[in-house]
C-alpha cells in the first residue's frame, strides 16, 4: 500500500509540472510562421552605374545560385522596377515584405501601421494594417524623394536589396533541393512548402510564371515535376503534422496516474 502510495504522489508531481483571402495574401501571412533563420553577409560595395542585371549575375555567382533564376523571380515580383511596393507593404526589386526584410538585417521604415500589423491578433487586422502601412509608404517616398527613401528602407535600395535576395534564394534552394520548390518557398514560405510536402495549390500559378520567364531568358527551371504533382493534389489541405513523441508520453502518464487516483479511491472508500 505505502508503494501504491508513493507512485501515486510521484505520478501526480509530474502531472503539475507538465500543466485564406488572395494568394499573395494568404502566401505573406503563411510566411511569417516560418523564415529561414540567417545574417545578410557583410555588404559588398558595387558601382553606381551597374545595371540591374548585371548586379542580379554578380550576386547569383557570389551565392551559388543560378542568374536567370533570380532574374525570373525579380521579373514576376518588380517587373525590375526599384521602386515598386505592393498592396500589402511588400517593397523593392525582389518585393520583400517588411518583417522578412528585417528579419534578415536589411533597415525598414516604420510606422504605427507597420506595429500594429505585426501585433493583430486576427488576419483581417493584420492586412488592414498592412494596405494602410503600403499607402503611408508609398506617400513617404514621394515626400522625402526615392534617394532619400532608399538610406531609410534598404529594400529599396538595389544593392541591398539584390544581394539580400541572392543569400535568401541560395538559402531556400539548399532547403527543399529544386527551384520549383524554392520559388514556392520563396512565395509561400518553407512551412507551407512542408506542410503540403510540395508546392502549396496557391502558389502554382507563381511558380509556373516564374517557370515561364526563366524560359524567356533562356533556361529550364529545376523540378518542373513539382508543378504536375502540385496540380493533381489541388484542393487537397496540407498534411497534419505528426503528435509529438514527448506529448504522445505525457498523455500516456496522465492516464496512468487517472487509473492509480481511481484505484486509490476505491481502496480507501470505506
Amino acid at each position: 500500500m505505502k508503494k501504491l502510495l508513493t507512485v501515486t504522489a510521484v505520478c501526480l508531481v509530474l502531472c503539475g509540472c507538465s500543466s485564406y483571402c488572395s494568394d499573395k495574401a494568404y502566401a505573406e501571412t503563411y510566411k511569417l510562421k516560418d523564415e529561414d533563420k540567417f545574417k545578410l553577409q557583410p555588404h559588398v560595395a558595387l558601382p553606381r552605374q551597374m545595371s540591374i542585371e548585371n548586379m542580379i549575375e554578380f550576386y547569383a555567382v557570389k551565392y551559388g545560385v543560378r542568374p536567370e533564376f533570380m532574374k525570373a523571380i525579380c521579373k514576376v515580383e518588380s517587373n525590375f522596377k526599384p521602386d515598386c511596393v505592393s498592396y500589402l507593404g511588400a517593397a523593392g526589386l525582389f518585393q520583400f515584405m517588411p518583417y522578412t526584410a528585417e528579419s534578415i538585417g536589411l533597415k525598414i521604415y516604420k510606422n504605427e501601421f507597420y506595429t500594429k500589423a505585426m501585433s493583430a491578433q486576427t488576419k483581417k487586422d493584420k492586412h488592414k494594417n498592412l494596405k494602410l502601412y503600403a499607402s503611408s509608404f508609398e506617400n513617404f517616398i514621394r515626400l522625402v524623394g526615392f534617394e532619400k527613401a532608399k538610406t531609410i528602407d534598404q529594400r529599396l535600395d538595389r544593392n541591398y536589396c539584390v544581394q539580400s535576395a541572392g543569400s535568401y534564394i541560395k538559402a531556400k534552394q539548399e532547403r527543399h533541393g529544386n527551384e520549383a520548390l524554392a520559388a514556392a518557398a520563396y512565395f509561400a514560405g518553407s512551412g507551407a512548402v512542408d506542410d503540403y510536402d510540395g508546392i502549396p495549390s496557391y502558389a502554382i500559378n507563381y511558380v509556373e510564371k516564374v517557370a515561364d520567364k526563366m524560359k524567356g531568358f533562356g533556361r529550364v527551371m529545376t523540378g518542373l515535376k513539382e508543378i504536375e504533382k502540385a496540380k493533381k493534389n489541388r484542393g487537397k489541405p496540407p498534411k497534419k503534422k505528426k503528435e509529438k513523441k514527448k506529448y504522445r508520453t505525457l498523455n500516456k502518464v496522465i492516464r496512468e496516474i487517472r487509473k492509480i487516483d481511481r484505484l486509490r479511491k476505491f481502496i480507501f472508500r470505506w
